[in-house]
């Protein structure tokens, strides 16, 4: 019997996991209502190759403008310094006249890197252009790109380096300058692509770099930095990083990024007040980490990270706002909100694939609005949250509050086609409202629980239970609508104190063990002013161990069995004397037991 009711329950639990079902409104807190997307044109065979696009993004090898523009002529040249603006205004072959009308310009040139850097420039102030330039290495070895610096700007202001290729080198360094940008050029084969220490108003545009041993682009202590429009593969680290205390205000947007051996984009030491918007990343370890107060990371998609998808961590990272982005096939997080960080506003974002959709370490969390589907866990959180108006769709668990966790909401949500839509252990002070269970397993389950509230929740299509309370006390479960259940719609085991009253409950089959409302080693519940439609059995006392229950004021319609005494963990009826102890110890009205048989 044991082994048929195994392969029974493992049958519905993969018959919920495959099932589709139909997309249904979901109501905001303002009274309008959406739908959630039909998100299956995005589930797409992963193939890796190097002619392979399977996710359509847009090809970058490379895009057309980037590098050296056409019909340029070369000239070779040794090694330039130049330090000041009376060298810069002397250096042979200037042009212009370092105005913002008629700035400087240096170009058409070729640098051999071999024991120094191939354009170095230092402490000036008139605006420069360096256009044209190639930089090609001398490797230190067949494994490792030359040392030196391509490009190095020093201490200046006002330069824009564009339309240059650097290859087998260090790369752009540029160290403590203002108003610095790099456009439209091509790097590949370098240490550290490009790389900005302190300064501020660092721009990298539109730039194609690929195969750097470490960085691709890398920012360090700076503030008001812009990065866009740029396409970074195959670094050892970071695509685009991030680092030190002075790294705010940073904008990050429109920027295609894969197969990085550490973080697509990585903001970590203090990076307040920055945006991260409408990047597409995949293939990578991380996706986007997030460090710093008060940042926006809006409209990116994340396919396939070996790791998180999103992380956010950092002792001073609160206020983060992750809205509508994408999040497909991560092999552990789709989104982790690391232990320390505070006030986040997760909402509106689509989560797919991935083995925990949302992690939650992070306290005064909001999750609102957002569309998980097939996962093991859709929601986790181990702090007090607020988890309203998501959508839960084909997976294992829905949402699991964890330990120790005191006051968190759960409300308005959808979950469907799951084994398990909650579990709730050990918490106090939960508020679970207005949700919709359909076509899920086990709909809510609670362990060493207490002082919590269940009401106003549609449980509809329950395959196995609806709310199953495990040794809670001051559980309120009111208001509830059960229909069309396999086996129970509710079960009490152990505990007490629990209030069951004014709910709904129908048509309950009662196969294997069953009865709408189960009662087992309990005391002292009260089920009251409960309507019971079409159930074949409406109470049920599972074995003689309860106490201090009082069953008053219930409607029974079309209810073959309203009150029933089984043998523990058997459909035969209780002997009679441990049913006269029972009716002893509880309390019923007097017509249920007459009309009982």
């Amino acid at each position: 019997m044991k082994g048929t009711l195994k392969g029974v329950a493992m049958l519905s639990c993969a018959a919920i996991i495959a099932g589709f079902g139909c997309r249904s409104a979901v109501q905001r807190e303002d009274g309008t209502t959406y739908t959630p997307p039909n998100v299956m044109h995005l589930y797409k065979p992963r193939v890796v190759g190097a002619t392979t696009n399977p996710l359509k993004l847009k090809p970058f090898f490379p895009p057309k403008g980037v590098g050296l523009e056409d019909g340029v002529i070369l000239r070779d040249s040794p090694p330039v310094k130049i330090s000041g603006d009376n060298e810069l205004a002397a250096f042979q072959g200037i042009k212009g006249k370092g105005t913002k009308e008629d700035p400087y310009i240096i170009e058409n040139l070729r640098f051999t890197i071999d024991k120094s850097v191939g354009l170095w420039i230092e402490k000036t102030k008139k605006q420069l252009i360096i256009r044209n330039i190639e930089c090609v290495g001398v490797p230190d070895s067949p494994y490792y790109p030359n040392k030196f610096a391509g490009i190095r700007i020093d201490n200046s202001r006002n330069v824009v380096i564009e339309h240059c290729e650097l290859s087998k080198c260090r790369g752009i360094y540029i160290g403590g300058c203002v108003n610095v940008s790099v456009t439209d050029s091509r790097l590949f084969s370098t240490v550290l692509g490009i790389f900005s220490s302190g300064g501020s108003h660092i721009s990298a545009l539109r730039n194609h770099i690929e195969d750097s041993a470490r960085y691709g682009i890398f920012l360090y202590n700076g503030p008001d930095m812009e990065i866009g429009w740029n396409y970074v593969a195959w670094t050892a680290r970071e695509g685009i990083g991030t680092n030190g205390m002075r790294s705010q205000n940073h904008y990050y947007h429109d920027n295609l990024i894969e197969h990085c051996g550490w973080t697509a984009i990585n903001l970590e030491g203090t990076c307040d007040k920055s945006k991260v918007i409408n990047n597409s990343v995949r293939d990578t370890f991380y996706g986007i980490i997030i460090m710093g107060a008060d940042v926006l990371a809006k409209s990116n998609k994340v396919y396939y990270s070996g790791q998180d998808g999103i992380m956010v961590t950092g002792a001073k990272t609160r206020n983060l706002k992750l809205i509508n982005n994408l999040v497909v096939g991560s092999a552990r997080n789709g989104v982790w909100l690391m232990p320390g960080t505070s006030g986040h506003d997760i909402r509106d974002n689509k989560i797919l694939l991935s083995y925990f959709g949302i992690k939650n370490n992070a306290s005064d969390t909001v999750i609102t609005e957002n569309y998980i589907e097939r996962f093991f866990r859709a929601v986790e959180t181990s702090e007090s949250a607020r988890i309203a108006q998501n959508v839960f769709k084909q997976g294992r668990n829905g949402v699991n509050i964890t330990d120790g966790v005191k006051t968190a909401v759960v409300e308005k949500n959808e979950f469907s086609y799951l084994c398990v839509g909650m579990i709730v252990k050990g918490n106090e002070g939960t508020r679970i409202t207005k949700n919709k269970f359909i076509y899920v397993g086990r709909q809510v389950r609670l362990y060493d629980s207490k002082d919590l509230d269940i009401t106003n929740n549609e449980f509809l299509h329950q395959a196995y239970l609806g709310v199953d309370l495990t040794n809670c006390r001051g559980v309120r479960l009111t208001d509830n609508f059960f229909s069309d259940a396999t086996t129970r719609s509710i079960k009490i085991t152990g505990g007490g104190g629990n209030t069951i009253k004014d709910n709904k409950i129908s048509d309950v089959q009662a196969q294997f063990l069953g009865g709408a409302l189960l009662l087992k080693n309990t005391k002292n519940n009260e089920i009251a002013d409960n309507s019971f439609k079409r159930c074949a059995i409406a109470i049920r006392f599972d074995g003689g161990g309860s106490a201090g229950n009082v069953v008053k004021d219930n409607e029974f319609e079309a209810t073959r069995k309203k009150l029933f005494f089984a043998k523990g963990h058997s459909d035969a009826p209780l002997p009679s004397k441990e049913k006269r102890t029972l009716l002893e110890k509880n309390t019923f009205p007097r017509s249920l037991l007459s009309a009982s048989p």
